[in-house]
């Protein structure tokens, strides 16, 4: 990720709805903007450049590479859902401040993430 990526406008507007609107923890800001900080980049190499999309023109399509780019660079299942995740919210984000007609995040289904099974008690810890 590039991390002198110059954020859009939306972005800064989306970032500041999470801190100051939602009161989003710390961690989670920093994740949401490094997911649509990474997403920028993804298309400006995917579109050919920074003037050549726009968030309207993003498709279901470029949301599936951006998810195999992701898992290709070697984030997990859980990660890769995270990211779409922060692109549903900023769309949504968009589609109510900015009355963008599309959400292309919306028809993206997310990695199945393997189950996590409990713990398994032996008998002292349930004596115990």
């Amino acid at each position: 990720m590039d991390t002198a990526t110059a954020q859009r406008p939306e972005c800064e507007a989306f970032i500041a709805y999470l801190t100051h609107e939602r009161n989003d923890s710390e961690h989670t800001v920093k994740a949401y903007q490094r997911d649509l900080n990474t997403f920028q980049d993804f298309c400006d190499d995917y579109f050919g450049g920074a003037g050549a999309w726009t968030w309207e023109s993003v498709d279901r399509l470029a949301i599936r590479s951006f998810m195999g780019e992701l898992t290709r660079g070697g984030l997990t299942k859980r990660s890769v859902s995270r990211a779409v995740s922060t692109l549903r919210s900023f769309y949504r984000f968009l589609n109510e401040r900015y009355d963008l007609s599309v959400n292309p995040a919306a028809a993206v289904r997310l990695p199945k993430l393997t189950q996590r099974l409990p713990a398994v008690l032996d008998r002292r810890q349930i004596e115990d």
